[in-house]
């Protein structure tokens, strides 16, 4: 959603810290779960970046999900996959998770957090074994 992150851009695997990925997976199970309420997570400052607070916005959070609903169906719940760090430039992870809907659709949640730890981007889209 803000950034455009991809394995060009200097992405390799890296090891999980227990800690930042319970974070990282709970916020997007918390977004998704209110979404699915017919309702939104109002992000803070603690959790994410001015840009993303901005950008996930009320009627974002709302309008995104109906679009999410109509091709997947309501969301279940998130499966860690793996994690990317970038090895150059700002310092960013991406957090990949697998997401359970109501189809058997093969779905990708994607959540970015940068090096102090906040939400710097978050994106729904078919699974990819490579970014």
């Amino acid at each position: 959603m803000v950034h455009s992150l991809s394995a060009q851009s200097g992405f390799e695997p890296a090891e999980a810290n227990p800690e930042e990925l319970e974070i990282a997976k709970e916020l997007t199970h918390r977004i998704l779960t209110e979404q699915s309420k017919g309702s939104y997570y109002p992000l803070t400052q603690d959790e994410a970046t001015a840009a993303m607070i901005e950008g996930l916005s009320e009627s974002v959070q709302k309008d995104s999900y109906k679009q999410i609903q109509g091709l997947f169906g309501d969301y279940k719940e998130v499966e860690y996959k793996e994690v990317l760090e970038n090895t150059e430039g700002d310092k960013y992870k991406i957090y990949r998770f697998k997401g359970h809907f109501e189809t058997d659709a093969n779905i990708e949640v994607r959540t970015i957090m940068d090096a102090q730890g906040k939400m710097a981007g978050f994106y729904i889209k078919p699974w990819s074994d490579k970014i």
